[in-house]
């Protein structure tokens, strides 16, 4: 069996995080496919979300921004 891992933070990854990811989204490093014998002790990585997923959870508990005042032109007449 092989695992999906880190090796500079030594984490592993489930299967279903390893497959939608290329890098470590920790430290950015690459990821190789490790025999899960030579894991050991290796700590699972929690599920990560995506900063996009993060702005979609904030913008939709948060008030909108108020509404920008631009200067109007000036009436012609």
């Amino acid at each position: 069996m092989t695992h999906v891992t880190c090796p500079g933070c030594e984490l592993r990854f489930t299967p279903y995080a390893a497959a939608t990811l290329t890098h470590c989204p920790f430290c950015g490093g690459g990821l190789i496919e490790a025999d899960a014998s030579r894991l050991v002790g290796y700590q699972l990585a929690e599920p990560v979300v995506s900063l996009d997923d993060v702005h979609d959870v904030f913008t939709s508990v948060l008030p909108p921004p108020p509404p920008s005042h631009s200067p109007q032109p000036p009436s012609v007449g």
